[in-house]
């Protein structure tokens, strides 16, 4: 089968780029793109396409697919972060998909809930955790230009609130950096995604960061770093702070203590790692120091299932005529 694996931004390309492996490793004629790119051969080209999560841009893809007739599998749908707009385009992804692989038990049934058949709809696990790199921290460190670092550093990862106007954004993320100036230790600073407003965020962390280090104080801001580089920081960073569904995925199979803050994720599964805060400056500064001085957790992650991505392939691999899945009928819920 020839199947198209369309991944948005650095938010969808681990679990992803398993997947993808995990496809020609079962014979599956597997090609990746990276949006922005065009789709017009793609009905000549492909039977089936697969993408993952709630971004804005596999929105805009999948809504071609499903135009073009393309059956869509879409994996982690189901979940839910009430403080953003993803929300309502994870579930739209959700209702033109054919195929689906939440990442829980919680989510698949709430994409039977919103209609779609039982059997079209198989637990998984987050496939972006399956094999997660082991490399030298200090080569790692180089490479993300942090070698002069102690290894007593944490990461920063905060994203806009697309529910907020200019003003609030900036106002928020200025909540996280007064809490953060409380502190000396030394700070990785990893840049937003593409939200709205994540020029405002990004913008006020690195005039933040570069103020910072002028001071005296380590503290780096980058735009981004290759996975392999930022989840081996991760995995030996003292903890993780911010709004990041790295907090929820892949932070707690390294057993990384997590300060996650405001309702950006409200709704996921909290891993045992995290404690929520409110954007608030005296709160968030407590809760950061209560994280820096604990130990590393036990590794215990909710959204680890073995093999996630082998078991999507070989799921996929056994499909014989794709087109079939288009045909797709409303499930109703039988209520007492």
């Amino acid at each position: 089968m020839r199947v198209l694996v369309i991944s948005g931004s650095r938010a969808d390309y681990g679990g992803l780029d398993h997947v993808h492996s995990a496809l020609i490793k079962y014979g599956q004629q597997a090609v990746m793109r990276h949006l922005p790119s065009s789709l017009k051969d793609v009905p000549d080209l492909f039977d089936m396409a697969v993408v993952l999560g709630d971004r804005f841009e596999v929105l805009k893809a999948v809504t071609e697919l499903f135009l073009m007739k393309v059956p869509i599998c879409h994996l982690s749908g189901g979940d839910i972060t009430e403080g953003s707009q993803d929300d309502s385009m994870r579930h739209a992804i959700t209702k033109l998909a054919s195929l689906h692989f939440p990442t829980n038990e919680d989510a698949a049934k709430r994409i039977i809930q919103l209609g779609e058949e039982p059997w079209r709809v198989k637990t998984v696990g987050y496939p972006g955790i399956d094999n997660l790199p082991d490399l030298d921290l200090k080569e790692v460190k180089e490479q993300a230009g942090i070698s002069h670092f102690t290894n007593d550093y944490m990461i920063v990862i905060w994203h806009p609130n697309t529910l907020a106007n200019d003003t609030q954004v900036l106002d928020e993320v200025g909540t996280l950096t007064q809490a953060l100036n409380q502190f000396k230790d030394d700070i990785l600073v990893i840049g937003p995604n593409g939200d709205s407003g994540n020029d405002i965020v990004g913008l006020h962390l690195y005039s933040w960061s570069l103020a910072r280090a002028k001071s005296g104080l380590r503290t780096i801001y980058t735009k981004n770093l290759p996975r392999h580089v930022y989840l081996t920081l991760l995995k030996h960073c003292k903890c993780l702070v911010g709004n990041s569904s790295s907090g929820y995925y892949e932070a707690p199979s390294f057993g990384i203590p997590v300060v996650n803050i405001g309702n950006r994720q409200k709704g996921r599964i909290r891993p045992l790692t995290m404690v929520d805060c409110p954007v608030d400056t005296r709160m968030i500064a407590h809760e950061i120091g209560t994280a820096l001085q604990r130990n590393k957790f036990e590794p215990e992650n909710p959204y680890f299932k073995a093999n996630a991505a082998d078991t999507i392939a070989e799921i996929i691999s056994k499909i014989q005529e794709p087109k079939k899945l288009l045909f797709k009928r409303f499930y109703e819920l039988k209520h007492c």
